[in-house]
């Protein structure tokens, strides 16, 4: 590739987030620097890492749907077990907070559920079907969706049991609203 090749991919990357699921979770524990060696092995620019729940900051010109394949399969090699994530531009992590609703809360704890294409709707009936009240409130943002639910309770809801389920927790993963704020802080690599 030519300098000026070169030049032009890095004028066209832009600022990526993945979040994998699982991560340091239930006895899955993954060394953060190891994780972003896989991102930089597949030719990813300015890799980091945000905390140690499997966020990853990096650069690229290519799209989420290019990449979500080729990184899943490259971490599931790395690591031995299946890899699952979510992809999200840090614009669209950016536009996602400011639309979030829900107002910080010491009772209280703000999630962003971060779902597969069609499935935050699957989500929001999945919600609808429960008794009011019993399990906080949503706010549903295209694929994704934000959650504020009582602390202490989070485990214990009918949504959380619900979602627990293979068919919805492959196709979701869930950060607090801080680690949001963290990545949004760190900004772009």
């Amino acid at each position: 590739m030519t300098a000026s090749a070169s030049g032009e991919i890095a004028d066209r990357a832009i600022c990526w987030c993945a979040f994998l699921r699982g991560v340091n979770t239930g006895g899955s524990p993954l060394k953060m620097k190891d994780v972003c060696q896989v991102f930089e092995n597949l030719g990813l620019e300015s890799v980091q890492s945000v905390l140690a729940s499997g966020n990853i900051l990096y650069k690229s010109a290519q799209t989420a749907a290019e990449l979500r394949p080729r990184l899943e399969q490259a971490l599931s090699g790395a690591f031995g077990s299946p890899a699952s994530l979510h992809l999200r531009d840090l614009t669209t992590i950016r536009r996602l907070r400011e639309a979030c609703t829900f107002q910080p809360s010491s009772d209280q704890h703000i999630y962003l559920l971060l779902a597969d294409p069609g499935y935050a709707s699957r989500l929001e009936d999945a919600f609808s079907d429960l008794p009011a009240g019993s399990s906080g409130s949503i706010q549903l943002l295209g694929d994704n969706m934000f959650w504020q639910v009582e602390k202490g309770k989070t485990l214990d809801t009918p949504f959380s049991k619900k979602i627990a389920r293979a068919e919805f927790r492959d196709h979701l993963t869930t950060r607090n609203i801080n680690t949001l704020d963290k990545i949004l802080a760190k900004g772009c690599p």
